[in-house]
């Protein structure tokens, strides 16, 4: 027998996967793990931008984000974009940008559908 089939009475280790759940979890507490039909399918990292040169806070606020609960602040470059990358699982995904504490719709996102709020919400499908 080799280390990996060997039975002792020792205390189980975390395995490597658990740790991994671990580690993301602390890291993106925000983003919910993938359905068990996703489970093998691998999160694809989604930039998302907003131009807003005068903005002094931009974040992005979405269903992966529990909304206004956890949004995640974006980074401004030089020529006043803003912008952030986000790992997300395979699906639809909604989300809106909040400017300065006002909610932003994406024009610049074809793809809009109508919320309770009577607003829009930007609509991102990854593949």
């Amino acid at each position: 027998m080799n280390a990996t089939t060997s039975r002792t009475s020792a205390p189980p280790k975390k395995s490597a996967r658990a740790s991994r759940e671990t580690l993301k979890e602390s890291v993106l507490p925000h983003v919910p793990s993938p359905s068990k039909s996703t489970k093998m399918a691998i999160a694809k990292h989604v930039v998302f931008r907003f131009s807003a040169p005068s903005a002094r806070e931009v974040s992005l606020v979405a269903d992966f984000t529990g909304w206004n609960s956890s949004p995640l602040k974006m980074v401004q470059n030089p020529s006043g974009q803003w912008q952030i990358s986000v790992p997300l699982p395979p699906g639809r995904h909604r989300y809106k940008f909040l400017v300065d504490g006002s909610w932003q719709e994406d024009l610049a996102c074809a793809l809009q559908e109508p919320n309770p709020f009577g607003s829009r919400d930007a609509i991102i499908e990854v593949r």
